[in-house]
């Protein structure tokens, strides 16, 4: 969609965000060679930037070191995200034909002020950057048109990068009466709720009451026999529930419609009963039941509460299987989410484990006889990554922490004084469990699961864990010693986790995969 872009936005964003993403001054020449611009051009776009940024308290410096970005804390870029979007006559007038329905070009040219020439230029760009989203500007009166589902999935992503929490573009609908109806019908049951981004579902439903207003009701479901009945139970108990509520202008129909569709998306229990009942689903969802089974067996992860997870991969493996005959482009306009940053940090920080998931999607992918793309692949990742309670977490915990047992030959407040002062220092590094015992012994060592022992008396028992002596300076507890000793068993833990996995891995090559039966399948579960 960045066709849509005017040049001299584009190079003003760009420009923007370099400055943004140092904390040093970068060189006009930097700058020039960043943005494909003459340093004349850079200086000029400099200019534009320093108004731009004025009603913000917002600055850019030079000096001889060179150019500077200075913002005020609260901002971000994503304010500048929404802005590029917001002011983007491109974007303007797609935004007026989702609320119109349909304009003629004299309505256009007397709405956004536009010549002939530049209208046409413009809806030129628009039909170029519909494509690949498999919607066509056209018709007379003009209109979005193309399948009902990819105008809602366009639509949604648009109004959610374009506007925050506190605006509500929806002037044709009453946002409290949307939000009371959420609050009151929620779509999601709790085991989605700490995962749901509300404003998302709250734009998602006002897309969704808008364009069934206009006529063009919800899409097809991609349903199975089972989904199919359960619609319109799910809409029965909606519609009586909703007689009597207060909908102001919004029909009962409508609401009960759009609201059950919703609820069949975030309701695990649906789900879960029709994984007893519907075979199809069964076999949909096999190969990502024994993924996450093995990923729990071979990275040590706790049992996983994975239903909200595997629903939502499950969701987008079906939309790029039964889409086939469509390239389905990442879910955004112009931006990624955010905290996308979030799977750059697991392929730097544990490859083995994002390797390890990957390779299962694209065996997934392949027997579907989907397109593999990088994109693809790390969009499942963050799927599974922001609907999983504690993966990170997790995985910290296993390849880059420490366990220690800490014992005090003073006293139970000693050590937990000491404790104290361990936490204070190197924080996540460690988890510590103080030792309870009185006398430190062979036999009660046995019983505690532990990475490093830490003791303030001389341990002469001989073991197969690390043992650090906590010798105490004039300055405190030598802390530096400490940091040292966990650094050193975290690296061998890390290393005896990699051979293991990597061994792991080479047996799964060599052996015959055994899936599960469908009696443990459909019962476990």
């Amino acid at each position: 969609m960045w066709k849509i872009l005017s040049e001299k936005d584009k190079k003003k964003y760009t420009l923007l965000n370099a400055l943004y993403r140092k904390y040093d001054p970068i060189t006009i020449q930097v700058l020039s060679e960043i943005s494909h611009l003459s340093q004349r051009s850079v200086l000029n776009y400099l200019d534009e930037l320093r108004l731009d940024l004025s009603p913000l308290s917002g600055e850019i410096l030079s000096s001889n070191e060179g150019i500077k970005l200075l913002l005020p804390n609260h901002i971000g870029m994503d304010y500048f995200q929404r802005k590029l979007l917001r002011e983007s006559i491109g974007f303007q007038l797609l935004e007026y034909l989702f609320f119109q329905g349909e304009a003629t070009l004299t309505e256009l040219h007397e709405h956004f002020y536009l010549s002939s020439s530049s209208l046409e230029r413009i809806l030129k760009k628009i039909r170029k950057a519909l494509e690949p989203y498999h919607l066509k500007l056209s018709g007379s009166p003009l209109a979005v048109q193309g399948v009902e589902f990819f105008v809602r999935r366009f639509y949604n992503r648009y109004f959610s990068e374009a506007y925050h929490q506190g605006e509500w573009p929806f002037k044709n609908l009453d946002k409290e009466i949307l939000q009371r109806l959420l609050r009151t019908f929620p779509p999601s049951c709790n085991e989605y709720k700490k995962f749901i981004r509300s404003q998302e579902i709250l734009f998602q439903f006002a897309v969704s009451l808008t364009r069934a207003h206009k006529g063009y009701l919800h899409p097809p479901y991609p349903v199975s026999f089972f989904t199919e009945k359960k619609l319109p139970e799910i809409r029965q108990e909606l519609y009586r529930n909703l007689s009597s509520f207060p909908l102001g202008t919004l029909s009962l129909d409508t609401v009960s419609d759009e609201l059950s569709f919703l609820k069949l998306q975030y309701t695990t229990d649906y789900y879960k009963e029709r994984l007893q009942k519907d075979p199809d689903f069964q076999e949909n969802t096999r190969e990502l039941f024994t993924m996450i089974e093995e990923t729990k067996d071979v990275f040590l992860l706790p049992p996983p509460k994975y239903w909200p997870f595997l629903i939502e991969l499950y969701k987008l493996i079906q939309l790029h299987s039964k889409g086939k005959g469509y390239r389905i482009l990442p879910d955004y306009i112009l931006f990624r989410s955010r905290d996308f940053i979030i799977v750059t940090h697991h392929q730097v920080e544990y490859p083995f484990f994002y390797t390890f998931v990957t390779s299962y999607f694209k065996d997934i992918l392949n027997g579907r006889g989907v397109t593999i793309s990088e994109d693809l692949l790390e969009e499942l990742y963050y799927t599974l990554l922001i609907h999983s309670e504690s993966l990170t977490k997790d995985l910290f915990k296993n390849f880059k922490s420490c366990k220690v047992l800490l014992y005090s030959h003073l006293s139970q407040n000693h050590a937990k004084s000491v404790e104290d002062v361990l936490i204070a220092n190197l924080n996540s590094m460690i988890e510590v469990e103080i030792y309870a015992e009185s006398e430190l012994t062979e036999e009660e060592l046995k019983k505690h699961q532990f990475d490093l022992l830490v003791s303030t008396n001389s341990v002469e028992i001989d073991m197969k864990n690390e043992v650090l002596y906590l010798h105490f300076h004039e300055k405190g507890y030598q802390i530096s010693s400490i940091y040292k000793a966990i650094s050193t068993v975290v690296d061998k833990k890390k290393a005896d986790q990699m051979k293991r996995i990597k061994n792991y891995m080479d047996k799964k090559e060599t052996l015959k995969e055994h899936p599960l039966t469908e009696a443990t399948f459909t019962t476990q579960y």
